[in-house]
């Protein structure tokens, strides 16, 4: 732990016994970017909570402060009971806090620690983030950080493994009005999330929407079911680069006795282009229940057609601009496709030669002064072709093939 850890963990230790509120701090549950979470007891009543503390650099920043409550007033308006639920949240002189219901149990990440998940209760736990996620969407919010560190294992009404969404401190409202859009503040391309989780777009610095959080699904999927992420680098130029390039491995070789309809949904969730991705996520919270045996919502959207074509990045963020180009340098392409003549080989002379529709007869070019040299075996060819040519009264069309070079963002 460096010096500026220590302090950090010194300064949140030294705030257990204080009272906010009606709330007396008790213990460190954890730590994040912008806040602390302490377990917290009511005065009176005696009610545990979770309070998030915001961190003291950020109480005095007004955009900080603004996203931080930003967070509380998005989870309140979703209200779904896959969504961990704000109580209150208060913004004093010294201290801007949240609290959230108290929950007993484990992070997705740390199950996942245990030793492999079974399928059942992979299914179990994506059918349950699926919901929670629609929920989300339907309220025209995208999370834009969904990983296993945000989901949260408890027990309620003696099921186990209940999930709840947690973390919407990256959270983004879409819609139509400009108080919809209040909670985007941050700036341009600027990078919210976590990369091994983020989708190509949202890496790219582009616009995002509910798709982008479908990603980060068939990520947690991917990794639940092959115990791997699907893109493991060593930088953050690299890992931009497979996201954007490089197409994921088929769980199906890396997971014994994977059913093959899950497998084609999480690659589906994993396409680089996110119109090919499926369209929401009752479509997909549907083909997880198909798959644990249920049935799937009636009139649930199916999901968009697939569509052959390339997505290629065009516009890319500032921050996620400079690392592509420093990993591009580097990157291994594919040489340029050789181009490789037809038997026999035909040499093409300095005057071109303008291939004609097949419904229309080829006219042969006017005769040069003085044309290249032929190999001997191709002029008997060609000769035998024009002299069989002239007995049946017809003319045989001559191709010469094109190569191409290999685009490495093609699909």
């Amino acid at each position: 732990m460096g010096e500026q850890d220590a302090a950090a963990a010194a300064l949140s230790t030294s705030h257990v016994g204080r009272v906010l509120g009606n709330y007396r701090l008790v213990q460190v549950l954890g730590e994040g970017g912008m806040g602390t979470v302490y377990l917290a007891e009511h005065a009176k009543l005696g009610r545990r909570v979770a309070v998030k503390l915001l961190k003291p650099e950020h109480a005095q920043n007004p955009p900080a402060v603004r996203r931080f409550f930003d967070e509380a007033r998005v989870v309140n308006q979703i209200n779904h009971e896959h969504i961990v639920e704000v109580i209150d949240f208060v913004e004093a002189a010294e201290e801007k806090y949240i609290v959230m219901e108290l929950l007993q149990g484990q992070t997705l990440r740390e199950a996942m620690e245990q030793g492999p998940v079974p399928l059942a209760r992979v299914l179990d736990v994506a059918e349950q983030i699926a919901l929670g996620l629609a929920a989300v969407h339907d309220a025209k919010v995208v999370h834009r950080d969904l990983k296993p560190d945000n989901v949260f294992l408890t027990e309620r009404g003696g099921r186990r493994d209940f999930v709840k969404l947690l973390d919407f401190g990256v959270a983004k409202l879409s819609g139509d009005s400009g108080e919809a859009m209040s909670v985007n503040r941050t700036a341009a391309g600027a990078l919210l999330g976590t990369p091994e989780y983020m989708a190509p777009e949202q890496l790219a610095g582009k616009a995002v929407d509910t798709r982008a959080d479908i990603y980060a699904f068939g990520i947690i999927l991917f990794e639940l079911v092959t115990g791997k992420k699907p893109f493991v680098a060593e930088s953050f130029g690299e890992i931009v680069i497979k996201h954007l390039t490089v197409p994921p491995p088929d769980p199906a070789a890396l997971a014994k006795d994977l059913p093959p309809d899950l497998a084609a949904l999480i690659l589906q969730c994993l396409d680089k282009d996110p119109a090919r991705r499926p369209a929401n996520m009752r479509w997909v919270q549907s083909r997880v229940a198909v798959l644990r045996g249920g049935k799937a919502i009636e009139g649930a959207p199916l999901a968009a057609p697939a569509k052959k074509r390339a997505w290629l990045p065009l516009a890319l963020g500032a921050s996620a601009c400079a690392a592509i180009a420093v990993a591009y340098i580097f990157w291994p392409r594919a040489a340029p496709a050789p181009v490789v003549a037809q038997d026999p080989p035909v040499v093409a002379a300095p005057a071109p030669v303008v291939a004609a529709p097949a419904s229309v007869p080829i006219v042969a070019p006017e005769p040069t002064p003085e044309p290249a040299p032929v190999a001997a075996a191709a002029d008997k060819n060609v000769e035998k072709g024009a002299a069989k040519g002239k007995k049946k009264g017809s003319k045989k069309k001559r191709r010469i093939d094109k190569g191409g070079l290999m685009d490495p963002y093609a699909e």
